[in-house]
């Protein structure tokens, strides 16, 4: 099962939050330029918190955060949303807004059959978030980030391996990524 852990960071108050996370989310936080990037990165480590307790984690060389024996986790943001995926499997989670005239992005870092797609439909900007979420999920779930060509794989319901699902949630979209098939997920709103 994948539990998916949601959250509104627009209200939460940086300095307390500052004292209330590890020393690489409070150096990380430090360095962004504007309250609401360090909501962000406040609020996803400690919506983490709130789903599995204060954890150790640390970060492979990519920068995906995990836990040593322990219980898989992503975790993204996007505007005021800050999101966290928990698993017994890898998993990999992305939320994004739709932007407005994706097609030259597609171009750019898409593949050309995803590119047609996208060209081609009725809501080139909504198809092109959906793939841009699937492919940072997955990205994610194997943990090299960007590092890895989005235009080297295509957006599916399953990548390799990974099993992978797309959710509207209030105008934004969201994908998830799993090596276990995503079947049974549940959705905790929650305030921090």
């Amino acid at each position: 099962m994948t539990r998916l852990y949601i959250c509104d960071v627009s209200g939460l108050d940086v300095p307390s939050a500052l004292g209330q996370v590890s020393e690489y989310r409070r150096q990380k936080a430090l360095r962004l330029n504007s309250d609401e990037a360090r909501r962000q990165s406040l609020g996803v480590e400690l919506l983490l918190y709130r789903a599995l307790g204060k954890v150790d984690y640390s970060v492979n060389e990519y920068g995906k955060p995990c836990i040593e024996n322990g219980a898989h986790f992503s975790l993204s943001h996007c505007k005021h949303l800050a999101v966290c995926a928990v698993s017994d499997a890898v998993c990999g989670v992305d939320i994004e807004v739709p932007r407005k005239d994706s097609i030259k992005l597609a171009k750019r870092f898409f593949t050309e059959n995803e590119y047609s797609r996208i060209a081609e439909s009725d809501d080139p900007d909504g198809l092109f978030c959906r793939y841009w979420v699937i492919k940072e999920s997955y990205l994610k779930a194997i943990g090299t980030g960007m590092n890895t060509p989005l235009n080297s794989f295509e957006a599916g319901d399953k990548i390799g391996s990974f099993y992978t699902k797309v959710l509207e949630y209030k105008g934004f979209c969201l994908a998830l990524c799993s090596l276990e098939p995503l079947d049974d997920i549940e959705i905790t709103e929650e305030i921090i």
